[in-house]
């Protein structure tokens, strides 16, 4: 019987405090060298497992990087901090090309048509999803996505790769199935490392999953043949939209007694002043049944953890009052339409078009966290470019 992830990965703010401190030794050379390898668990493995924390900025990006710094210098932990720079340089260029994010969801839209009149697409979706397609490999990933709400990332790339480019899946059924099991699932960083692998966002780049690459990463744990290689062609290209420069929201500086967070950021560094202000905190959650078609019971078990330690470190700031999606549009038709809301910035994805509901024609104050602010931009073609000039930052 699998162990549940959800009781093994940190997720309150003190679980992923206490991690890093037991991580930060091995972020160095030992991350380095063996990131790509994967043993069959994050405490086997050189990661860190702060993902799902990072996700909802129960610790945040410039935390784990000061620290990491602090440890061993910036040099000898580039390649973490890379990593950690993946998710705010695809969450940027996401930000700056919303028709993406648009698009696959009219894409889904049509794969689900035709699920339900292809009863041959639908039996090789099936068991793709429940890990019964023959691929040992595959199968066994599969099966581990679902009971454990996590995956290492290599082992994301070769299921991403095997679904689309051995049997032949759209890759947006994929990135659902993601999107659904995943603890970290992030609209931006899952929907565009899936188009990467199919070879939609570099130009005439796809990832493909070789067998001695698997062979070799976990050990010998999988030893496939040939089955596991390509066997349809990458996906043509489709020129995105037209770059659109990020415009970072206003920041002003009026009060606000209201403050509204949702699972996108539970962060407490709020900007300077803001705090001492704040004397109504609203934590959002989105209804049961809304929440079920969109994650699954791990990860919303997952979300109530994280939302119960939130509670919790809020209520110190001021009153806290947990209030479903459909709750807090009431609340905002009634009452604080007039009174001065603050937000942090809501990215691209669900949560963005959820609250776009809410909002209609007058929105909250919104600030964008300093990170970001200083991250998105930059995220304008590849992530190389966006790194070089990115990293001056991370040592500031």
């Amino acid at each position: 019987m699998v162990t549940s992830m959800s009781h093994v990965l940190p997720l309150t703010r003190e679980e992923a405090l206490c991690r890093l401190a037991e991580f930060l030794p091995f972020a160095g050379s030992a991350y380095t060298k063996e990131r790509n390898h994967d043993l069959g668990s994050f405490r086997q493995n050189t990661v860190s497992g702060l993902s799902a924390a990072i996700r909802r900025r129960m610790i945040t990006e410039r935390e784990v990087v000061d620290a990491v710094i602090r440890h061993h210098g910036p040099l000898e932990v580039e390649k973490f901090l890379q990593e950690v720079c993946w998710r705010s340089y695809w969450k940027g260029w996401l930000e700056q090309r919303p028709e993406i994010w648009s698009r696959y969801k009219h894409a889904l839209c049509q794969h689900h048509e035709e699920l339900s009149h292809s009863s041959g697409l639908t039996e090789r979706v099936a068991r793709a999803r429940s890990g019964e397609t023959g691929l040992t490999c595959f199968d066994a990933w599969s099966k581990e996505l679902r009971d454990t709400g996590t995956l290492h990332n290599h082992t994301r790339m070769w299921t991403a790769s095997i679904w689309v480019h051995t049997l032949g899946l759209p890759w947006e059924l994929g990135a659902e199935c993601f999107l659904y099991h995943l603890l970290d699932a992030d609209p931006a960083s899952n929907t565009l490392s899936w188009r990467w692998v199919a070879g939609l966002h570099t130009r005439g780049k796809s990832y493909q999953a070789r067998a001695s690459n698997i062979r070799q990463c976990t050990n010998g744990r999988f030893s496939p043949g040939p089955e596991v290689e390509a066997r349809f062609p990458a996906s043509s290209f489709q020129e995105p939209p037209p770059l659109q420069p990020f415009r970072a929201p206003a920041d002003d500086r009026l009060p606000a007694t209201v403050l509204v967070l949702c699972p996108e950021d539970w962060a407490l560094d709020l900007p300077s002043g803001l705090r001492d202000q704040v004397e109504q905190v609203y934590l959002l959650t989105m209804e049961e049944e809304e929440a079920e078609g969109l994650s699954s019971s791990l990860v919303r078990r997952a979300e109530d953890r994280c939302l119960e330690d939130a509670g919790k470190v809020w209520a110190q700031a001021g009153h806290v009052r947990v209030v479903t999606c459909r709750e807090f549009q009431t609340l905002w038709a009634e009452e604080l339409a007039s009174v001065p809301v603050r937000m942090p910035w809501v990215p691209v994805g669900h949560w963005h078009d959820r609250l776009r509901l809410i909002w209609k024609d007058v929105e909250p104050l919104w600030y964008l966290r300093e990170w970001d602010k200083s991250a998105w931009p930059h995220a304008k073609k590849g992530f190389f470019g966006f790194w070089k000039t990115f990293r001056a930052s991370l040592h500031a």
